[in-house]
């Protein structure tokens, strides 16, 4: 009986052994499955869990721990079949004075939210808020279609890879894969693109062959990657390394709304609108007072009057105020 048993268990047990994957098969069909999902929703979180300095004469000082222990979320949603993505995150975590991006790509054109850019200036960002601008037209180069692309994903360096870099315990798969071993790749990649190539070479030079990133994957796509970067001593950046954590976790896709045509701002404008939003610093505007003040024998009222309202726009209530004083030195 217990012969039988075997014998009928043997087709079984043969095919659960010819249907298991290894672990660099099961990290490569994971990868694909998420990548082919028409759409899909992520949030990321990057950490600098720590930051090696050294001091060099060629370094800039500049103090990087501040930035130890820093992180960053991030949303990434994707609808590949109507050929939209859109990225998310808020800078303020990092910094109150740093902006929440908004990023669109749609089919080959990619929105940002005004107010990013306009923060930077000193403006303040309310006056932007649902405006966005056309990348392409602010940078005068075209963006390439999303469906072309996807379509260029290419895993086949994953399989080139050794069986030794993956590995599989329970439900996760992990790879651990050197910076070199990755370059590599994009530079196989990169043979007719001359600019990336040039990029990546720099990047050779850059990062020394300890620099690393191990990469898990659970069934669903979520996971975590670690990723160490020790730049080459040469560079004398001040910086010997830089550790950084990601952790990725699928989340629940909602409709992707793009801008409409009446939030996109042209070139003209979003200039018209900084403009009007502009106003001039303290240190700024004592500088214009001061110098007014000293040649006012120079103009007449009439004259002193014009050249204070073309200065209006960019001033504070109280700073036009104050500039309108001097025209009671002139006669």
């Amino acid at each position: 009986m217990k012969k039988i048993r075997i014998l009928l268990l043997l087709p079984v047990l043969f095919l659960i052994v010819a249907c298991s994957k290894s672990p660099k098969e099961e990290f490569i069909s994971r990868i694909k499955q998420n990548a082919d999902q028409d759409k899909s929703a992520y949030q990321f979180s990057v950490k600098i869990k720590d930051i090696q300095t050294s001091t060099s004469d060629n370094s800039e000082s500049i103090d990087m721990s501040m930035f130890k222990g820093a992180s960053l979320n991030f949303q990434v949603q994707q609808d590949l079949k109507n050929e939209k993505i859109s990225i998310s995150t808020d800078l303020s975590k990092i910094n109150a004075a740093f902006p929440k991006f908004n990023l669109f790509y749609v089919k080959d054109t990619a929105y940002l939210n005004a107010d990013a850019i306009t923060t930077f200036y000193g403006l303040d960002s309310k006056n932007f808020e649902g405006k966005y601008i056309d990348l392409a037209e602010f940078s005068n180069e075209s963006f390439p279609k999303l469906s072309e692309l996807s379509k260029e994903q290419d895993y086949s360096w994953i399989e080139k890879l050794s069986d030794k870099k993956f590995k599989k315990d329970g439900d996760k798969v992990t790879a651990t894969l050197s910076f070199d071993e990755l370059l590599k790749v994009y530079s196989a990649q990169a043979k007719k693109d001359e600019e990336l190539k040039t990029y990546i070479d720099l990047a050779k030079a850059s990062v020394s062959d300890d620099s690393k990133i191990t990469m898990t994957l659970d069934k669903d796509g979520s996971g975590n990657a670690d990723i160490k970067l020790v730049y080459a001593k040469a560079l004398n950046l001040g910086i010997d390394s830089i550790h950084l954590t990601m952790t990725y976790k699928k989340s629940t896709y909602k409709d992707i709304k793009v801008p409409n045509s009446n939030a996109i701002l042209s070139q003209e404008e979003l200039g018209k609108l900084v403009e009007q939003n502009y106003k001039m610093s303290d240190e700024q505007f004592e500088g214009i007072y001061n110098s007014i003040k000293e040649s006012t024998s120079l103009y007449s009222k009439e004259e002193l009057q014009e050249l204070i309202n073309s200065y209006k726009t960019y001033l504070t209530d109280e700073q036009f105020k104050k500039l309108q004083s001097l025209l009671d030195q002139v006669a």
